[in-house]
């Protein structure tokens, strides 16, 4: 349960994120310096932790897999999971 919460938290973060990048991209904020600064270290302080939930969802879904292959009935393939 409290991994759920942080789990939502994070992706509340990583929509943030998603949104700040649109809004500088946007002529309105291009063209005013003190939105366009206040968004753009907005938008580093979350960068890290946009990367870190990249990489921590790759890892889960490469773990995920080499548990499939584990389990598989096919002995090579067991092998090279088992690696």
């Amino acid at each position: 349960m409290e991994f759920k919460l942080f789990e939502n938290n994070i992706i509340k973060l990583i929509n943030r994120y998603n949104e700040i990048k649109e809004l500088l991209a946007n002529l309105e904020t291009i063209n005013d310096p003190a939105k366009l600064i206040s968004l753009s270290q907005e938008k580093s302080e979350l960068e890290d932790v946009v990367k870190n939930y990249e990489e921590l969802n790759k890892l889960k879904n490469y773990l995920t897999d080499l548990k499939e292959l584990k389990s598989s009935t096919d002995e090579e393939i067991k092998a090279l999971a088992e690696e």
